[in-house]
């Protein structure tokens, strides 16, 4: 309903679920958006997310036009973005030689 955009409803739930994620613990929120939907990705952006290493489109950019969405992330642990970037480097490489044998 457009009567309930713009009105800070979502910019409150995202804020309640970082805290929520921050008090139990977790390193950070990672969710997928639609390509196609340009309002959520500038929503999400300006929410300081931003398209993770471990995006389809990264990993396997050989077959990035097959999928239609994105995966962002807010990472505040930095062992934990340290470890996405190796599983984006390993998942890289894997479809690398994946490619490669075709």
């Amino acid at each position: 309903d457009d009567r309930a955009q713009r009105r800070g409803l979502g910019k409150f739930l995202m804020f309640l679920c970082e805290s929520l994620a921050k008090r139990a613990g977790m390193s950070g929120v990672m969710l997928t958006v639609q390509k196609a939907n340009q309002g959520a990705m500038r929503f999400y952006s300006g929410a300081k997310y931003a398209v993770s290493l471990l995006d389809p489109g990264k990993v396997d950019p050989w077959g990035a036009a097959e999928y239609d969405y994105h995966i962002l992330d807010k990472l505040w642990d930095p062992a934990c973005k340290l470890e996405v970037e190796k599983t984006a480097q390993a998942a890289w490489r894997e479809n690398k030689r994946r490619v490669e044998a075709e």
